[in-house]
């Protein structure tokens, strides 16, 4: 079973391959997605110097030891103090709303993947049925060969929408890392 699963990788990479625009429409939305997650890493950063602010007041300074926070610091003093409180939370505000539209879009590129991998592996099973010999397909049931196109085709569109989110996780997952 382990000798049959470098194949199998193999031929996940040649799915990606063998059709057209499949792996730069993928690789342009794992990139979203871990440009999506640095936008969250950003409005997570600013949290906790909105939160002393709103509770101690804006002319206090920040009390946490992150080394990020000093830059983050000397921003916030540059904002006269009565509009700190709003800047921040307007901040943290628009980088959950970039981010939930950058995984939107993330989202359709994936649906796009799948479905122009699915439709591209649909026509070539149609084509080899219509120019298969009449003994052959005549030996079935009606109807066969259609579902036999439409379930393998959604196999086929779910895998790659599979694969392309674990690649999303290592993504997701190395820049948390990084961020932490």
């Amino acid at each position: 079973m382990t000798a049959r699963f470098p194949n199998r990788v193999a031929d996940a990479r040649a799915l990606f391959d063998a059709y057209g625009p499949a792996r730069p429409l993928a690789t342009v939305g794992i990139a979203v997605t871990g440009l999506a997650t640095l936008f969250e890493g950003f409005g997570i950063l600013f949290i906790l110097p909105f939160l002393q602010k709103l509770i101690h007041g804006p002319s206090s300074s920040l009390s946490i030891a992150i080394p990020q926070l000093r830059y983050v610091e000397r921003w916030i003093d540059l904002i006269p103090e009565e509009w700190q409180v709003f800047i921040i939370g307007g901040v943290i505000a628009l980088s959950v709303l970039s981010r939930d539209a950058l995984i939107y879009g993330a989202g359709i590129l994936k649906a796009r993947v799948s479905m122009t991998i699915a439709d591209a592996y649909r026509a070539r099973l149609h084509q080899a049925m219509i120019s298969a010999e009449y003994g052959e397909v005549s030996r079935y049931p009606h109807g066969h060969f259609q579902t036999m196109l439409h379930l393998e085709a959604s196999k086929l569109r779910t895998l790659s929408s599979q694969l392309i989110g674990l690649w999303e996780i290592a993504v997701v997952g190395g820049i948390v890392i990084a961020l932490m």
